[in-house]
């Protein structure tokens, strides 16, 4: 990777020749190969390498960006000469600038060793059909399944580089293996789909490639008993991990992101930060060095590091906004204590079991599908088609509710939610399976 950090240095030294009073170089390459499977036969293997450059002047605060896509001599002096070209014309930005060079932070080689990101495994194009065949046969060992969309087994791998005249240098390699599969179940009256996947960032770690069917294929099996909404109005929902994810952790992070809050596009605004908004249960927390973490990273490429764990949210009190360096300087934040984005969020789990968090709802959902976008962040409000299973005396039953609707306040629902013990680090943002009480259900 040397000669990629060497092309880095160079541009920013070629900058800085030109005239720019600071300057940064990032080169991102990226390969991808995957394969997919349809009723036993191979739909072709995928392959697809990325490689680009992009280049950033400064000139006081004012400020160019450009990039290309081949790191040939010529390109990347274009990339320096246009970047220049475009900060010579552009407005003055007050809080444009790199990082001053005494917050610099970068990561040494073990600190991006010690995170464990890189699998080095090529697995072959046999092995990946064979791989994404596993998945699809267990899909069709179920009765009910009629077919199968988008069964099968990826691999990529990641490198970022980077150099700025401020100090900030690094490199980062990366890999991710996925499999996935879509199934369609039908009976005499239905017709309906879910699907399955894991991710993760050893080949070793993903779950066994027959379970990933099987678990596709008892989700779909499970949607084929349709009933409709037996009761509505204001109502207690559990959100599976995977929903409580989308609708809470997911919206929320939104909220506290510091460009929507200095753009007036949150109900969190900067004063909030220190009070208590949300339940006592809500605790958010972002780890960003967590070993084969999907979202782990030793580094930013802004020269911000920042502490290994940040409390967003504890005891229901906003801690803690995302935002980068010019969005700290906007909203008057310390730079060295900003995180550009949340890397492996989680709400920290309760101490129930989940039968223990069903058991006190009498008429409910567990909700374990959202269809739409109905959020809006200024407010909090939110509207979304749901599907779920009907709860009844504490019980999650097996009738499935296509469509219904939930609607209610991000804002209230986390005034009023109760989260098991079930967390697991599947995704790059965790929940636990969550109770929510008193959302309205139609």
């Amino acid at each position: 990777m040397k000669k990629y950090h060497d092309i880095c240095q160079k541009a920013v030294q070629q900058a800085l020749k030109l005239g720019a009073t600071d300057a940064q170089c990032n080169i991102n390459l990226s390969s991808d190969k995957s394969l997919s499977v349809y009723k036993g036969e191979s739909e072709g293997l995928e392959q697809r390498n990325e490689l680009g450059a992009t280049v950033t002047c400064y000139i006081g605060q004012k400020v160019g960006t450009f990039s290309v896509s081949d790191l040939s001599e010529a390109s990347v002096d274009m990339a320096v000469n246009s970047a220049l070209a475009f900060a010579q014309i552009s407005p003055e930005n007050p809080y444009e600038g790199l990082l001053d060079k005494n917050e610099v932070q970068n990561p040494t080689a073990a600190d991006v060793q010690a995170l464990d990101l890189l699998d080095n495994t090529n697995m072959t194009p046999d092995e990946l059909y064979q791989g994404a065949l596993a998945v699809e046969q267990a899909v069709y060992g179920h009765n009910g399944i009629i077919s199968t969309r988008g069964c099968g087994l990826s691999q990529s791998r990641s490198t970022s580089i980077g150099y700025a005249s401020n100090g900030v240098s690094y490199q980062d390699t990366a890999s991710v293996f996925s499999a996935s599969v879509e199934a369609i179940a039908a009976d005499s009256k239905n017709k309906v789909t879910d699907y399955y996947h894991d991710s993760k960032r050893h080949l070793s770690d993903l779950e066994d490639l027959a379970d990933i069917g099987h678990q596709a294929a008892l989700k779909t099996v499970a949607k084929l008993n349709i009933v409709k909404m037996p009761f509505s109005g204001k109502l207690p929902v559990v959100l599976s991990p995977e929903i409580a994810g989308s609708l809470l952790l997911s919206k929320l992070a939104g909220c506290i992101s510091g460009d929507a809050v200095f753009n007036q596009g949150s109900f969190v605004k900067k004063e909030s930060l220190g009070q208590k908004l949300f339940g006592d249960n809500i605790q958010l927390v972002d780890n960003r060095t967590m070993v084969r973490g999907l979202g782990s990273s030793a580094m930013s490429g802004s020269g911000i590091i920042g502490p290994e764990q940040v409390a967003f949210v504890e005891d229901g009190v906003l801690q803690n906004l995302t935002y980068n360096v010019v969005t700290g300087r906007k909203l008057g934040l310390c730079p060295k204590h900003g995180r550009p984005k949340m890397y492996n969020a989680h709400f920290k789990p309760g101490k129930q079991t989940v039968v223990d968090l069903v058991s006190n709802v009498q008429k409910g959902l567990y909700v374990t599908d959202v269809m739409g976008h109905g959020f809006k962040p200024s407010r909090g409000d939110m509207s979304f088609t749901i599907g779920g299973y009907v709860i009844e005396n504490g019980i999650i039953t097996d009738d499935y509710v296509l469509e219904a609707t939930l609607s209610g306040n991000l804002i209230e629902m986390l005034n009023n939610t109760t989260f098991a013990q079930d967390l697991k680090f599947k995704y790059g943002s965790n929940s636990p399976t969550a109770l929510v009480e008193g959302v309205s259900i139609s």
